[in-house]
């Protein structure tokens, strides 16, 4: 059995978290800063942004799987993203 459990460079979300971790309504802005910095959001910086902005894991859990625009796995090399709402 692979364990494929990597810790994250945790040092590459700390600007983000110095900038917007102290700001109330914070989350998004943090979790969408997090996704461009390593692709997905990892457990570890999860956990990471919950201790800093002093807010349970389970609530950031909970917004990085309400909004469809967060990944919890890494993606591929290409992207296919397909709407089919009218919102589209």
């Amino acid at each position: 059995m692979n364990c494929c459990c990597k810790k994250s460079d945790l040092s590459l979300i700390k600007p983000v978290l110095d900038e917007y971790g102290d700001t109330d309504g914070s989350l998004i802005t943090i979790l969408q800063h997090a996704q461009e910095i390593y692709g997905y959001l990892p457990t570890d910086v999860l956990y990471c942004i919950a201790e800093r902005i002093g807010v349970s894991p389970a609530k950031v859990m909970g917004v990085a799987t309400f909004y469809s625009q967060f990944r919890l796995k890494p993606v591929g090399k290409y992207l296919i993203m397909l709407c089919q709402g009218t919102a589209c």
